[in-house]
């Protein structure tokens, strides 16, 4: 009998740890407020955050897309993300 409990005493320790890990679990998020509501992204996925001064207009796209930026080298579209959730 007190090997069983033991045991169990074994079990609870490595489950508390387990959880101890799960809680220590770090996410970071870039966030951002638009017409009143709170989005989030994960960091992860954010390459870059820069102002987008001047742009070049890009006919018959969508309208949620404002035109392209080129960002040292690298075109990178410029999304009005107001009109581009309301589009949804």
């Amino acid at each position: 009998m007190a090997a069983i409990i033991r045991d169990l005493e074994q079990v609870n320790a490595d489950l508390q740890e387990q959880k101890e890990r799960v809680d220590n679990v770090d996410f970071k998020m870039v966030t951002f407020s638009l017409a009143g509501k709170d989005y989030g992204v994960d960091i992860m996925s954010v390459k870059e955050i820069a102002k987008a001064d001047k742009f070049t207009f890009v006919p018959n796209t969508a309208s949620y897309v404002r035109g392209v930026y080129n960002l040292r080298g690298d075109i990178i579209p410029i999304i009005d993300l107001r009109n581009f959730f309301i589009c949804r």
